[in-house]
């Protein structure tokens, strides 16, 4: 199974892409939506995801998922400073399917109060 898991994610769209798409979805979705919060979100989701990708989860367009499931043991305040952050934040990774792959048991490293497709982040994958 993990070495399904390690295919599937090498051959996925690299991080940066899923965060900013999952943190669009979340502001699309809220009533009274502004232009000026998707613009605001959309700010907010490069920078988080530039901070992500400085932590060295993606290397040469490669998920690694070692170093993802490091930063998943991780206390969400300590990352979220090392992260250099303010914003909440939930980091998923997809393969090339769109399917999220779990990190860790979980479903996302991040905010559990962050609800992606109806699921909140860092929801523990049921098998």
């Amino acid at each position: 199974m993990r070495r399904r898991v390690e295919q599937e994610v090498h051959h996925a769209p690299w991080l940066v892409g899923v965060l900013i798409c999952a943190m669009m979805v979340m502001v699309l979705l809220l009533p009274g939506a502004r232009v000026d919060d998707v613009a605001e979100l959309e700010s907010s989701s490069l920078r988080v995801a530039a901070a992500v990708r400085d932590l060295g989860p993606v290397k040469q367009g490669r998920v690694d998922m070692h170093v993802l499931e490091e930063l998943a043991e991780e206390d969400y305040g300590n990352l979220r400073t090392r992260l250099g952050i303010e914003e909440d934040y939930c980091i998923l990774v997809e393969d090339a399917q769109g399917r999220v792959i779990p990190i860790n048991g979980h479903l996302g490293i991040g905010d559990g109060d962050l609800v992606i497709a109806g699921v909140p982040c860092g929801s523990k994958v049921v098998s």
